[in-house]
């Protein structure tokens, strides 16, 4: 089920800026837009926008969507292992303010009428079994043939690696001990 793959990944230095997710992470989500070629691109989990400011430093013409509840998530369904991450209204996406190709929604993914589907989503939201794994089923409606989906965390929180055995797909993880992506092509 899970396929080790090689990928010649470069590390993007210029385009970061103070990002929290590790540099290696960031480079393999930047290889994979630039070598599929993505017209829009989907983040479920937006947090403070760090991830979609990078793309959009890299790929200014890429048309970004990104979703995130923030604090609307009630104390209960919050993932206990992400509590700093359920910011306030006025600080998700903060970092994406003003980016001309970035579309902000703050909701949770699944409670989203999307008008269109979209080539290359990204998960990265609630890390929780049953949210990984509705994330996903729900991403794979959304995506167009050809498209990719690519997952945060894999092989860091066990939830997300349960989440895609249980998807039972070919998913793709990068040869590299330090990375924490996997993902998928709808071929």
């Amino acid at each position: 089920m899970f396929k080790q793959i090689y990928l010649d990944i470069k590390l993007y230095k210029d385009a970061f800026q103070r990002v929290p997710t590790p540099a290696i992470d960031i480079s393999i989500i930047l290889y994979l837009i630039d070598k599929y070629k993505p017209e829009t691109f989907l983040e479920v989990g937006t947090c403070s926008g760090h991830t979609s400011r990078t793309i959009t430093n890299v790929f200014p013409n890429l048309k970004i969507t990104t979703c995130d509840p923030g604090d609307k998530v009630e104390l209960n369904k919050r993932n206990k292992i992400q509590l700093s991450e359920y910011l306030s209204q006025n600080k998700i996406g903060e970092q994406i303010i003003g980016c001309k190709n970035v579309n902000f929604i703050y909701d949770e993914f699944l409670n989203i009428n999307f008008e269109s589907k979209f080539d290359m989503i990204f998960i990265d939201g609630n890390h929780s079994l049953d949210c990984v794994y509705n994330d996903s089923i729900r991403a794979i409606k959304l995506l167009n043939e050809g498209g990719t989906i690519i997952w945060h965390d894999f092989n860091n929180v066990f939830d997300v690696n349960e989440a895609l055995e249980k998807l039972n797909l070919d998913i793709y993880t990068p040869i590299n001990n330090r990375n924490m992506i996997a993902f998928w092509r709808n071929k």
